[in-house]
């Protein structure tokens, strides 16, 4: 993510969590080296039309390490700090720290404009992506126990239910169930990973070529 991005990803995350205060500190945040900010864009300003992202694509303007170089699209950006150009339409993002040898995703929201499109699957694809190239052994996060869409895609993903934060959401005081990954860069969890990153391209027209 880049300063110019942090208007549109404010504006998400506000209509994602309302009651959430306060709000997370992005401009700090793309500056930290413990965390890695993923934004979803349509490049320069193309409409989606019938839930489908164009097959050709606009080189990336993003400043990867190879490994996330070769496979990242470019309407799907893991960015620096600095930019002068006017930011794309932002479709989703998330928030991903580095705790230990862990990678813990602590927020994750699309557009609702954008839902059921792919991208949130898409913007988790990228989690696994940069938390491999930055050598992190497991993925965690925390999510709503009233939540079993978001958990349906977790469980798809390999996340497995491991604890519960009591009265973890300030608005209501919502257990949040504690999921992680086992290690990803173990053989079976790559096999599983890249046939669901095939899958979604092939429903969706377009992912990471693996």
């Amino acid at each position: 993510m880049e300063l110019r991005d942090i208007p549109q990803v404010k504006s998400i995350d506000r209509e994602a969590f309302p009651t959430v205060w306060p709000p997370p500190p992005l401009q700090r945040d793309i500056t930290n080296r413990s965390a890695s900010l993923l934004v979803a864009v349509i490049p320069n300003g193309n409409e989606i039309l019938d839930s489908e992202i164009p097959k050709t694509l606009p080189r990336m303007q993003s400043k990867l390490e190879s490994f996330i170089r070769r496979f990242l699209p470019s309407w799907i950006q893991e960015r620096g700090a600095e930019s002068l150009q006017p930011s794309e339409p932002v479709l989703g993002y998330v928030s991903i720290w580095a705790m230990g040898s862990d990678a813990h995703i602590t927020a994750i929201a699309v557009d609702k404009k954008h839902q059921r499109e792919g991208v949130g699957e898409l913007l988790l694809i990228g989690t696994v992506i940069s938390s491999l190239d930055r050598q992190l052994e497991c993925v965690t996060l925390e999510v709503r126990e009233s939540n079993e869409a978001a958990q349906h895609l977790y469980l798809k993903y390999g996340f497995e239910h491991v604890g519960v934060r009591k009265n973890y959401y300030r608005d209501n005081h919502e257990d949040a169930f504690v999921m992680t990954t086992k290690p990803i860069a173990l053989p079976d969890y790559q096999r599983l990973f890249r046939q669901l990153t095939l899958a979604h391209k092939k429903r969706w027209g377009y992912s990471w070529n693996l």
